[in-house]
């Protein structure tokens, strides 16, 4: 088994998604690569009202730590490759993850942005997304 970290990918579909940015951007020194498809922006981005309450309690710093967004600002990550799709009928979660792109770019990482045309959240943004993040992860991941 490698132990390379180029060689390890993080991803995640919708709340998966947010996670592996977060994890991603948490520990580069374990993963090379990051995939959010259709991912949110934050932990409970489509209720962050009663996240912000019921979780953190109403500590609106507690909850800002957390987010990738903060998390990506503090680092740098030069040798991090990302990939981010979303769904072009997606209007929900789609500006929000192209944002997080570019956080991920300005904090370093290789990005690439996969918007996928008449696909909402759903199975056609998964199967679109999945398939066009392995696909650009193959060659890094020595796997083509």
């Amino acid at each position: 088994m490698s132990t390379d970290r180029q060689d390890w990918t993080v991803g995640g579909y919708s709340q998966g998604g947010q996670c592996a940015v977060s994890f991603g951007a948490k520990h580069p020194d374990l993963w090379g690569n990051v995939m959010s498809v259709s991912g949110e922006a934050y932990p409970g981005f489509d209720h962050a009202p009663d996240v912000l309450a019921n979780v953190f309690h109403g500590d609106q710093g507690a909850y800002d730590a957390v987010k990738p967004s903060t998390i990506l600002a503090k680092n740098h990550y030069p040798d991090t490759w990302a990939f981010f799709s979303y769904g072009t009928d997606d209007h929900y979660f789609g500006p929000s993850l192209q944002e997080l792109a570019q956080q991920a770019a300005a904090a370093g990482m290789t990005v690439k942005v996969d918007p996928l045309e008449n696909a909402g959240h759903l199975m056609p943004a998964v199967r679109g997304g999945l398939g066009a993040g392995l696909e650009w992860l193959y060659p890094r991941t020595g796997l083509s």
